[in-house]
């Protein structure tokens, strides 16, 4: 009788263990996918890159910056060593990847619906975001320093 008693507390004390132990596992689940996304992305990395045939050169670099999500950043290099630094988008979410090609002096690159296109006989680049329209700079934008690793 005793024994049967203590059987069946066991079994209602496990029963009760049971649900914080699901909770307990999908928690650590979700924190290690968590870490291990971090340690992936943390770093810059290129989403998209070209090295056209005349010389220019063209990075699409992303960053996670945090909370806010990733930072995307053109560079292009005209052929000079020299890398121009062009402002995409603070707050933007993760690219797993990109195209890039080129028709003449014309160089692309992005989606469908985010990228740029620079046009190196005009000296001009043309940034378009799906939630700004597009913009358009000369292509003497400042002089930056690509993250090493990136070249």
């Amino acid at each position: 009788m005793v024994w049967q008693g203590i059987q069946e507390f066991l079994v209602r004390v496990r029963n009760k263990k049971r649900p914080l132990a699901g909770l307990a596992l999908v928690a650590t689940c979700i924190t290690v996918a968590a870490c291990a996304l971090y340690l992936t992305v943390r770093d810059p990395h290129v989403v998209a890159g070209l090295d056209h045939p005349d010389g220019p050169r063209v990075r699409l670099v992303q960053e996670f910056v945090g909370i806010e999500g990733f930072e995307t950043t053109l560079y292009y290099d005209n052929g000079d060593g020299r890398w121009r630094w062009y402002y995409f988008d603070h707050d933007d979410s993760y690219w797993r990847h990109a195209d890039a090609g080129y028709e003449g002096p014309e160089i692309s690159i992005g989606t469908a619906a985010r990228g740029a296109a620079i046009n190196t006989a005009q000296h001009v680049v043309t940034i378009t975001n799906d939630e700004i329209g597009y913009r358009q700079r000369p292509l003497s934008a400042d002089i930056a320093d690509l993250p090493s690793g990136l070249d």
